[in-house]
């Protein structure tokens, strides 16, 4: 008879997650890129490449020096609160801060 994708034991790839999913498992993760990944049961560099499609989406070495810096500022250098503000994940903003001197040596 005839072969399937089935009884050869390849299975299709499962659909990928909607933006609007992402987005959601993104808010969920607090912006931590592999939290969101695991949520979403897709690899990290999969998550990077949806974030970058979709628009609202960004990581924190693509946001604008002064608009980190504004961040900065208005958080009074909270680290954790300037993450959220932005809506990135913490450890990429911390290494948005030391590329840009931003941080205290205690970092």
């Amino acid at each position: 008879g005839t072969t399937t994708r089935q009884d050869v034991g390849v299975v299709a790839p499962a659909q990928p997650p909607s933006d609007q999913r992402v987005r959601e498992a993104m808010l969920a993760a607090r912006w931590e890129i592999s939290r969101a990944a695991r949520e979403l049961a897709m690899s990290r560099q999969a998550l990077y490449r949806r974030i970058e499609a979709i628009p609202e989406l960004r990581i924190a070495a693509d946001i604008p020096a002064a608009e980190v810096e504004s961040a900065y500022r208005e958080c009074s250098g909270n680290l954790e609160q300037a993450a959220l503000r932005l809506q990135v994940s913490r450890a990429g903003l911390q290494r948005r801060w030391r590329a840009m001197d931003l941080l205290s040596d205690g970092w």
